[in-house]
């Protein structure tokens, strides 16, 4: 697997010796009228990123487009990409899979000397934070803390994938009005807390896992040592 790695980011091995290597197997593009096309050899760099502040992934990717793709695909700005990565690391090979929703199309611009290459960067956001703002709850809720974002982004959202680390103290009653469910669910993790008294975080990394952990849980050495330093 070593041929299809730069080889300035794999060692003799093909491992990968920066976080950033990768191999981009699949990215395929599918528009509001159903059509489907592979865009790999038009993918100039994908960034994904991740953070504990954040509730879903953002993509952005980097599209230089030498055939008139935009009009001839009918973009639109609702499209659903799928992307396939490959990653290698102490000889242990992984595939991750994603698919995001796309919210607009930035930084357009057209080569001066050659009208038919522009480029232009695509930026899409996890499933669930893309059908948020199209939703409205408004209800009473009562429960623990934890309880009533687990069912917000499960019953609202549609989130599979969600696990909760920490174990909650803090109780909330109260009335969501009218409101997107993932903004309901960030308001009720700011009234958060575990038994030691510390905030939790509403966050999805790069397993596609949203999880719902309390900073000491983050900070356990024994029960997640993925965090050594944090």
């Amino acid at each position: 697997m070593s041929d299809k790695f730069n080889s300035s980011t794999v060692d003799e091995k093909g491992n990968s010796i920066t976080d950033s290597s990768y191999q981009l197997a699949l990215c395929i593009i599918e528009n509001v009228d159903g059509d489907a096309r592979d865009i790999s050899s038009m993918v100039g760099y994908i960034k994904i990123h991740e953070s504990i502040f954040a509730p879903a992934l953002v993509c952005e990717i980097g599209i230089r487009d030498e055939a008139n793709f935009l009009e001839e695909f009918n973009i639109t700005g609702n499209e659903i990409i799928h992307i396939e990565i490959e990653t290698k690391s102490f000889d242990i090979e992984n595939t991750l899979s994603y698919t995001f929703n796309v919210q607009r199309y930035n930084d357009y611009a057209r080569n001066a000397e050659n009208s038919q290459v522009q480029a232009y960067t695509l930026v899409a956001v996890s499933e669930h934070a893309y059908i948020a703002p199209l939703k409205t709850i408004s209800r009473t809720i009562s429960g623990t803390s934890t309880s009533i974002i687990e069912r917000i982004m499960k019953d609202d959202l549609n989130v599979s994938k969600f696990i909760t680390f920490g174990k909650c103290s803090t109780q909330f009653d109260g009335n969501i009005n009218i409101s997107n469910p993932l903004k309901a669910a960030m308001s009720v993790v700011n009234t958060a807390a575990d038994i030691n008294r510390t905030p939790y975080f509403l966050y999805q990394d790069l397993s596609g896992f949203v999880r719902l952990a309390s900073l000491s849980y983050i900070n356990d050495r024994d029960e997640n040592p993925v965090y050594k330093t944090f």
